[in-house]
């Protein structure tokens, strides 16, 4: 079937290129398409894409199959006036194949959007409707495409889309793909005449349980400014209320019961067995909660929301990631409004919590949420009601014995505003009552939880209650108690918290700590080891620019060691950096990879164990899907360079990249690329050399910049190669850098390869040197070529010329 498809899809499209099918033709052949859509393409990989003895990958005869449909109705594209031609079934195969295959992105739109300016005029509710449902597709980029396609349709009739709204939630995400809908989407909905209604949001909830995370994200926000959009309507009070009412019954309609309903025998009821808890759509009724909460109009909605969420037990409910965002939806409504309802909402919460005793798992949940919001709602106490403030502050420090992160985690932000309207005795006092809880606490909870209210404590107060208190200096002590791994184990904990809470703040402190914390690496105790990795991520993750080049000299001095010990916990360090913010990340991979990837090779077994993990974790954070996906092939090269090579070039160089390569993926491409640019096999060479002129179209020149220092003298080696196919390919690698990140990052490039040119070299090494100007050139622009032409002509007549 594979080899009969291939076959008449390749004649179609030949055919097709030449006279297109009219409009009886197409829809004969339509079906054949959309089924070859529907199965993924007839057959599968020919053979391995990796075969160490062939150099040229076969093909995927699927994909081949797919790009032949698109083609062909590309072709066709053209006619989309003609109402004789199948134009919604075109545009929903155009979707479908979008969604299936992002190779086939960039063709399909395209052909989407001249199929959609050729209807023009001519298109009806049918076509709108194929387009409109493609905005509620998983991928950001198909529902771009069917924004685009829209710009082209009349949709004045409709008083609102609710498609369309849901993707202008994308704006302000930070998002780079939603941003972009999200603006495509405004424009959209202005053109057209829209305007928002209350009927909208009833329309916009159903999105709350896609399966698509983005989209989930879109509708919560969308529903938050369609409310403000709402905000001066005469009936906006029963707007809200409406509101809550359709968002508290998705709440109970998505709460379904995991166990199976059984019949009056006893026997289980077929279909209800197997149930599968969807607590994403749960999770975005708190989002679009969390949203509304500070639009609430009366004290009457806030203590509603406060009920829904307390007596209806949903701060209870079994999914810990819908309690937590409950909970901050629920908070936030008490910090928007506690200043003007303060005291209608602080006694419902105080009856709320001494009713609720009654020793279930759910009720202690719904008493800790009760806690935290009581602590943010005492923010917006009046000054004279300070017993009432440390009534709550009391509440708070019980409650930080919790096990529960998220619970900890709020606690310990309600505390730093609160710490502030404490008496000096009393900050003394809870402070202390926090330090002895994190660093001789028996349970893990416990000793957790006192690192989040020290860390929100300090923070209310600032820097002057850390030396006041002398906490460093216990922690220092603590940290190197050799006796208690409590005490080390706390340490970890409350440097952890400080870092997060106070930022750049506490960075000074976390530079000193850094070679105590590269010892706690290698500690007896396997908690305080895996306390100390998490320190250090939560450290990488908000540490400053400044803050990487004071703390690598120090990571990369413990890895020539002669200790195995002090060489595995600096591996580990820069390990962590995997979680620095992007800037900061891109800074420091180029010099941490390759240090990494040398421990790879070390004699102890523990160490090149801990480099493995390492390299893994900066995979993890890998955004490029295709390169993730290949993740295991990039690593078994790094650590068996001698025979992984050549089989990860070919895996790399037959990947179709269709999104950025960011800093993380060029730090474990990079280094085998350097490996194949000096391999001997002219093979290996060239294909290293093609895929570094690939990547630099599709990677930001500041995150390839700091490895072109290693990475074009390479080049410039590969050029001068006696095989001209590896001379060429290099040559176009040199004019692609060139062109991607302009000539001034290449100040000499030029003048050293017309000094080749003008040297005593072999044939070889002028005719590569020759190939890798004119490419370079080509790059640049005529401009420079027009400069450089009459010192070319000059040595052509040279006595010296060959």
């Amino acid at each position: 079937m594979a080899a009969l498809a291939s076959r008449v899809l390749y004649r179609l499209r030949a055919g097709c290129e030449r006279t297109p099918l009219a409009a009886a033709g197409f829809n004969f052949v339509l079906p054949l398409m959309q089924a070859t859509a529907d199965a993924g393409g007839w057959g599968g990989l020919a053979a391995s894409r990796v075969a160490a003895d062939d150099e040229y990958a076969p093909t995927d005869p699927a994909a081949e199959q797919l790009a032949l449909v698109v083609d062909i109705l590309g072709f066709h594209a053209h006619f989309g006036f003609d109402e004789a031609m199948p134009r919604r079934e075109m545009l929903q195969l155009l979707i479908q194949l979008m969604a299936m295959r992002p190779t086939l992105l960039a063709a399909s739109r395209a052909c989407l959007e001249q199929l959609a300016s050729e209807m023009e005029g001519s298109d009806g509710p049918a076509e709108r409707a194929v387009l409109d449902g493609g905005l509620a597709q998983a991928d950001s980029a198909v529902r771009g495409a069917c924004l685009a396609a829209l710009d082209f349709a009349d949709m004045t009739d409709a008083p609102f889309s609710a498609a369309v709204w849901v993707n202008m939630g994308g704006r302000g995400t930070e998002s780079v793909p939603l941003e972009e809908n999200g603006e495509l989407a405004a424009t959209l909905w202005e053109d057209n005449g829209m305007e928002v209604q209350p009927a909208l949001i009833t329309a916009v909830v159903p999105f709350l349980r896609s399966e698509a995370s983005e989209l989930r994200t879109c509708a919560a926000r969308a529903i938050g400014t369609a409310v403000e959009a709402l905000a001066g309507e005469p009936n906006y009070d029963q707007l809200i209320d409406t509101v809550l009412s359709e968002l508290k019954a998705a709440y109970a309609s998505w709460l379904v019961r995991l166990e199976p309903d059984y019949d009056e025998f006893g026997i289980v009821v077929p279909g209800t067995q197997h149930r599968t808890d969807i607590a994403y759509a749960r999770v975005a009724v708190a989002d679009a909660l969390y949203h509304v909460a500070p639009l609430l109009a009366t004290s009457a909605q806030a203590q509603a929301l406060v009920r829904f969420l307390v007596d209806d037990g949903v701060l209870g409910e079994r999914a810990e990631t819908v309690r937590a965002r409950m909970l901050d939806a629920g908070a936030r409504a008490v910090e928007s409004h506690g200043a003007a309802w303060a005291g209608e909402l602080m006694p419902l919460l105080e009856r709320e919590l001494a009713a609720r005793d009654r020793g279930t798992t759910a009720d202690d949940h719904v008493r800790e949420g009760v806690v935290v919001l009581l602590g943010r709602l005492a923010q917006h106490l009046p000054p004279s009601d300070d017993a009432r403030v440390e009534a709550a502050v009391d509440r708070l420090l019980a409650a930080l014995s919790t096990p529960s992160e998220s619970v900890q985690s709020a606690v310990g932000q309600c505390l730093a505003p609160l710490a502030r309207r404490l008496s000096d005795a009393k900050l003394a006092s809870a402070v202390e009552h926090v330090m002895s809880e994190t660093l001789s606490a028996e349970r893990y909870a416990a000793r957790r939880g006192g690192a989040y209210g020290l860390a929100g404590l300090i923070k209310g107060r600032g820097l002057a209650a850390l030396k006041r208190f002398s906490v460093v200096d216990r922690l220092r002590e603590a940290s190197e108690d050799r006796k208690d791994m409590r005490q080390r184990e706390g340490a970890l904990f409350a440097y952890e918290t400080l870092a997060a809470a106070m930022g750049r703040l506490f960075e000074p402190y976390v530079i000193q700590f850094v070679p105590t914390l590269l010892a706690l690496f290698g500690d007896p105790s396997a908690d305080v080891r895996d306390a100390a990795q998490e320190t250090a991520r939560v450290i990488m993750a908000g540490i400053s620019g400044h803050g990487v080049k004071l703390l690598l000299p120090a990571a990369l001095h413990g890895l020539d060691d002669s200790q195995w010990r002090t060489k595995k916990g600096s591996v580990e360090m820069l390990g962590a950096m995997a979680y620095c913010a992007p800037k900061q990340l891109s800074m420091a991979l180029p010099s941490v990879v390759p240090r990494i990837i040398e421990v790879l090779t070390d004699t102890h077994g523990q160490v090149a164990e801990t480099a493995r993990r390492a390299l893994l974790r900066f995979g993890e954070v890998i955004h490029n899907p295709e390169i993730q996906d290949v993740v295991p092939t990039l690593l078994a090269a790094l650590d068996d360079p001698a025979s992984k090579t050549d089989a990860a070039l070919r895996t790399l160089l037959f990947t179709a990249f269709v999104h950025y390569i960011d800093a993380p993926s060029l730090a474990l491409v990079v280094p085998i690329l350097q490996r194949g640019m000096r391999a001997r096999a002219a093979k290996t060479k060239r294909n290293a050399a093609q895929i570094m002129g690939s990547m630099a179209t599709l990677t930001d020149p500041a995150d390839l910049a700091p490895y072109l220092p290693s990475l074009v003298p390479l080049l410039r080696t590969v050029l001068v190669d006696p095989v001209p196919e590896a001379r060429a390919t290099a040559a176009k690698a040199l004019g692609s850098l060139v062109q991607r990140l302009r000539e001034e990052r290449f100040p000499t490039l030029v003048a050293d390869l017309v000094a080749v040119l003008k040297s005593d070299a072999s044939g070889v090494d002028r005719a590569g040197a020759a190939q890798g100007l004119s490419e370079v050139l080509s790059g640049i622009g005529l401009s420079r070529l027009e400069g450089l032409l009459p010192e070319i002509t000059a040595n052509c007549s040279s006595a010296r010329a060959p």
